[in-house]
């Protein structure tokens, strides 16, 4: 069992059955296998039927967005197609316009919107702020994985991603995560950005 997560605010006769394994001590977050207590060596966050918490994983307030928005200068767009019809082309030549760096993640191509692509995160030798990443939902925890690598400040999954195991890698790792959301909707409603 690998416990990243952050403790949950529970006490042992609260927990529904699923998770009596699992309960919280003072500060500590103690935890019972089938070989007996284990501390583990990170606070845990306990999963109720195999999902979070309602008050875990919440989008960071406006405020917070508008700051990481206008702090951010290069943003990585994972899945950034050379096609000048799709969403992520067109969310990334917004965030060019608006003066970031935009950095394509894409498999192929050398070069889109004038920018070199990198075939991975990984390879990316320089400092990104922001993950964009354009994936579906189930494809997005090995994306996540990488991003959490490269230290960013944000790792963005656009609108209509959600992934849960994506939240508690980013919380384990201290990497702020925004979901179902588009960085540029929410760029041009909170930093007032043209077209």
């Amino acid at each position: 069992m690998r416990l990243l997560f952050e403790k949950a605010g529970w006490e042992p006769g609260l927990l529904p059955p699923r998770c009596r394994r699992y309960y919280e001590v003072g500060v500590e977050l103690v935890v019972y296998n089938q070989r007996g207590r284990i501390s583990p060596p990170a606070p845990v966050l306990v999963l109720i039927d195999g999902r979070l918490p309602p008050e875990v994983g919440r989008n960071p307030s406006d405020a917070v967005l508008k700051e990481l928005l206008e702090a951010s200068k290069t943003v990585a767009v994972v899945g950034l197609s050379p096609k000048p019809d799709r969403d992520s082309h067109q969310v990334a030549l917004y965030l060019k316009r608006q003066g970031y760096r935009v950095v394509p993640v894409y498999p192929r191509e050398d070069f889109i919107l004038g920018e070199r692509v990198f075939r991975t995160l990984g390879e990316i030798p320089f400092r990104v702020d922001i993950v964009d990443v354009f994936r579906r939902s189930e494809e997005t925890l090995p994306v996540v994985e990488e991003a959490v690598r490269l230290r960013p400040r944000a790792v963005w999954l656009q609108l209509g991603v959600v992934n849960e195991a994506a939240v508690l890698l980013c919380e384990a790792a201290g990497v702020t995560l925004i979901m179902d959301r588009c960085i540029m909707v929410e760029h041009r409603r909170l930093c007032g950005g043209g077209s």
